[in-house]
């Protein structure tokens, strides 16, 4: 069965972890309304448990502060788009991709560092780098079960 995905290549900069850090807020949300609109017996499913354990790793996410000597820094990540247009891709596929924005500014930020900085600027670029490893530590934790399982 052929995917409903292609991958693409997009271009950004380490700011790009605001709108990424928005997307899994917005999943965050939007998986506590399923939680809590569950009734009877359904909430007590293995799937709205699971459910409601990403919620809640989601919800302890936050944007961090991206220092200014860091924000126009380049980034390149791929990017899971649905091939039919009109369709918004599943939440484990969102998921992912700002996952992958949150890897490709990790990377561009090891990257300065290991290529020097005189500026002085190294422990806010250290401590940036800590926080996007323990978020994505956190996204890849997330389950996100369908419908039926």
């Amino acid at each position: 069965m052929p995917s409903s995905y292609k991958n693409i290549t997009c271009k950004g900069t380490v700011a790009s972890i605001e709108d990424a850090f928005n997307v899994l807020e917005e999943l965050g949300n939007e998986i506590r309304d399923v939680v809590e609109a569950a009734e009877g017996g359904f909430a007590a499913t293995q799937r709205i448990v699971t459910l409601g354990e990403t919620a809640d790793a989601l919800e302890l996410l936050s944007t961090p502060d991206v220092p200014e000597h860091l924000r126009e820094l380049p980034i390149e990540y791929v990017e899971r788009t649905m091939m039919r247009k009109g369709r918004q891709p599943g939440r484990e596929v969102r998921c992912d991709n700002a996952l992958n924005v949150l890897r490709a500014a990790g990377e561009a930020i090891e990257k300065w560092l290991t290529e020097g900085d005189d500026t002085g600027n190294r422990m806010e670029a250290e401590e940036l780098s800590s926080l996007l490893e323990d978020a994505i530590f956190t996204g890849e934790g997330c389950e996100f079960p369908g419908m039926f399982g």
